[in-house]
């Protein structure tokens, strides 16, 4: 993984990767360390890493401390803790990912209000699409950061386009004599 900027950033990258389970920062590393060691490799089947039930758990859990309002169907984090439970949700998300029966539905649009009088929109997913979206993410995420140049930050985890200290020119012009 890369290194973060500031001692913040450090623990908060150190907090995420902490709440994963062991096996799965194990791949992820391995992922990441295969990444940057051999940058013309192919990962091609990364689908049964996705869909195996610690990544699920992990993603459920992510999206959890992430909290969010219901998307679509109006099922809320809440109600699936109460009704089926973490482990059956996950089991069944497993179970329907493996016989190939997901599918997406669709986002619920809400607007928000910007500070010049317009508004944005934003789209919020149903909870079992957001933990498939972050299960994804946490397979795909150390590979594509081996790929990331170091001046890179935007949409990165524990960076932010609006840190002052690296100079903008220095991405674009580094091989400039």
């Amino acid at each position: 993984m890369k290194i973060p900027t500031t001692e913040q950033e450090v623990a908060e990258l150190s907090m995420r990767e902490a709440m994963l389970p062991p096996r799965v920062q194990r791949l992820r590393q391995k992922l990441s360390r295969k990444a940057k060691e051999q940058k013309r490799f192919r990962f091609y089947s990364l689908y049964d890493k996705i869909i195996d039930k610690e990544t699920l758990r992990a993603a459920y859990r992510q999206v959890r401390a992430n909290d969010g309002a219901p998307g679509v169907d109006g099922v809320t984090l809440a109600r699936i803790d109460e009704v089926i439970g973490e482990e059956r949700f996950v089991e069944e998300l497993h179970n329907e990912l493996k016989a190939g029966q997901y599918k997406a539905l669709p986002v619920r649009r809400e607007y928000i209000p910007k500070a010049n009088g317009k508004l944005r929109p934003l789209g919020i997913p149903v909870i079992k699409d957001r933990v498939v979206q972050a299960a994804v993410v946490q397979i795909i995420e150390p590979i594509f950061e081996a790929d990331f140049e170091d001046c890179s930050y935007g949409f990165r985890l524990g960076r932010s386009v609006h840190l002052p200290d690296i100079p903008a020119a220095s991405c674009f012009f580094l091989s400039v004599p």
